[in-house]
Formats: C-alpha cells, structure tokens, sequence
C-alpha cells in the first residue's frame, strides 16, 4: 500500500513530502525482511535518487552507499544490479563534483555491465552516457567527445547518441562537427 502510493506521488511530482514515506517504507521493508534484501535494496535506490533529484546529496550520498552495500550483499559483485548501484551513487557523485570517485565507478560498472549484459544493452550505453557527460562537467570536453566517439562506434543506430555528441562539440567550438552531428541525429530519428 504504501509502495503504491509512493509510486502515485513520483508520477505526480517529486516533492519533499515522499521522504517520510520512503524512510517509513525502509524501515518497513527492514522489519519485515531484513536489512539486505531486494526490497530493501530497490527502496535505497528509489529513495536516494529521489533525494539526489530533491539536492539532499549528503543525505543521497548515505542512502546510496548503504545500497551499493546491500546489492553487494543480496547480488554479488558480478551481478548487473551492483553494476546498476554503482552507477546511481556515481551519478550523485558527478553532481557533487566528486569526479575522481564517480569516475571509478562509472568504469567498475561499465566493465561489469560489459561482461553481465553486453555492450549493445541500452544500460552499457546509458552508462558510457554519463561518463561523457563528467568529463565534460570535469572540463575536459575533448574527452567527453571521446567516450562518445566510443560511445558511437559501438551504437551507430542511436540518434541521441549523434544528438549528443554534437552537443557537446558545438559547446567546444565545433560547429561543423556539430551540424553533421545534428544532421545524423534527425536522420536516424525525426524527433531531434
């Protein structure tokens, strides 16, 4: 019941009003389970993106790494859900700045990722997403254009990646580079 209803808020709008329901539906699914359990884990990660989303990061960062634990205890480390709350606590950690930290673990999960669910799955590219878009917060866009070059080269169908990148070259100066981006993103999908 409770879970529902905390389903029904997040569709609606994130607001601070959810927090007392995921700490009551934590402490819940603690009593009832067990502190390491799918449950528990799926309510730490709920929880602590919808806190990073609030910008309550310290309070994320502590419901995050209390989830890294528990999948590493309820999935094992070679498991796509450790990959997947590896991923969660290094998306908080790009936000906060902590770059060399959420660096580590966007490769930890990409090289698990690699070897669990393949490159050509749609969470491989999400992740090598996200590490383009640190390097680029980092400062570093040439690098970022890297990772998309990767990126690209393994998802030549995908128009968001084109969209993507060509974003990111048109920030850095390259106009050209960025029109043919663009171009090759409408191409593959009219919507952008």
């Amino acid at each position: 019941e409770l879970l529902k209803k905390l389903v029904q808020m997040e569709d609606a709008e994130e607001n601070l009003e959810m927090v007392p329901l995921y700490e009551e539906a934590l402490e819940l699914s603690k009593e009832i389970y067990g502190e390491h359990n799918l449950k528990t884990l799926e309510i730490y990660n709920n929880y602590g993106g919808h806190l990073r989303n609030l910008g309550l990061y310290e309070k994320a960062e502590y419901i995050l790494r209390k989830a890294v634990v528990c999948a590493k205890i309820v999935r094992g480390k070679e498991h796509p859900d450790y990959a997947t709350t590896l991923v969660n606590l290094a998306n908080l950690l790009r936000m906060m700045k902590q770059w060399q930290e959420s660096e580590s673990l966007f490769y930890q999960a990409l090289a698990l990722y690699k070897i669990t669910i393949g490159e050509e799955h749609f969470i491989y590219a999400g992740t090598m997403n996200n590490l383009g878009l640190l390097y680029y917060e980092m400062g570093n866009p040439k690098q970022a254009i890297a990772e998309w070059d990767k990126h690209q080269a393994l998802y030549p169908e995908y128009g968001f990646g084109y969209y993507r990148r060509g974003w990111f070259k048109s920030l850095s100066g390259d106009d050209e580079g960025a029109i043919e981006d663009f171009t090759l993103a409408i191409t593959l999908d009219p919507e952008y």
